[in-house]
């Protein structure tokens, strides 16, 4: 899933500028799995993105002085804190004497873009926090063995490992299917090394694997498992007895 970045500010010109800088960082560093996710002055309409769509890890570039609202910057932050408990949060502002105000809050920012600094110096500023806020978490999911990695091409993509359904052969040799529910990706890879790297991956065939946390059914007699995504795949003879240890001990 990419992360999903946010724009709250109410100055147009400085919205569409933070708009053009960051799709312009997703365009040219594909390496880096972003989302432009909304973009809005109110902040009510963030918030009714976020009522709608479970969000974590996401990244918001908040205007701390919002006028003739009912919520300014830090109000929102406070409030998206609540909602994405590991929310990167950065103010944009041209009253960096607020400053003290966020820490009263308690709501943590990553980062502050000065608007006094120039266009400029502002799309500098928004690279650096962009890469900074994606190595933080990457950093953190590594530590908790929760990503999932691979590559097509020169693109290096990483996704939850919960959100993994499962792993297939294709007719290609060494060429395999990946599902993340609705989202699918063939790359180059040997099945026996993403089987060994990820244990909760359980072969069910020698062309499948499936994520064990998201087997919501197995059924023996007609060996197959269902999967969250509400996928059946078949389970082949040989595997069925480990099919069977590997759920029993779950």
């Amino acid at each position: 899933m990419p992360v999903r970045i946010f724009i709250c500010e109410d100055n147009l010109m400085q919205r569409d500028y933070l708009r053009q800088a960051i799709n312009n960082f997703i365009l040219f560093h594909s390496e880096y799995d972003f989302e432009l996710a909304c973009v809005s002055e109110k902040a009510q309409t963030i918030k009714d993105y976020l009522e709608k769509e479970k969000v974590s890890d996401g990244i918001y570039f908040l205007d701390i002085d919002l006028k003739e609202q009912d919520f300014d910057g830090i109000d929102l932050a406070a409030w998206i804190r609540k909602r994405d408990l590991l929310a990167k949060i950065i103010f944009v502002t041209a009253h960096n004497e607020l400053a003290p105000l966020t820490l009263m809050r308690r709501v943590e920012p990553m980062g502050w873009v000065d608007k006094a600094q120039g266009l400029d110096g502002i799309r500098a500023e928004v690279f650096d926090l962009l890469k900074d806020a994606y190595e933080r978490l990457i950093q953190r999911q590594e530590e908790n063995c929760q990503i999932f990695e691979f590559k097509i091409g020169k693109t290096n993509y990483r996704y939850h490992l919960d959100e993994l359904q499962y792993i297939e052969t294709t007719a290609i040799s060494h060429k395999l299917k990946v599902s993340f529910g609705n989202r699918f990706f063939e790359f180059y890879a040997p099945m026996s090394e993403i089987e060994a790297k990820y244990p909760q991956l359980l072969r069910i065939s020698r062309s499948c694997l499936v994520n064990t946390d998201n087997i919501v059914e197995i059924n023996y007699s007609q060996r197959w498992v269902r999967l969250q995504s509400g996928i059946t795949k078949s389970i082949s003879f040989r595997y069925l007895r480990k099919v069977k240890e590997s759920w029993d001990r779950k």
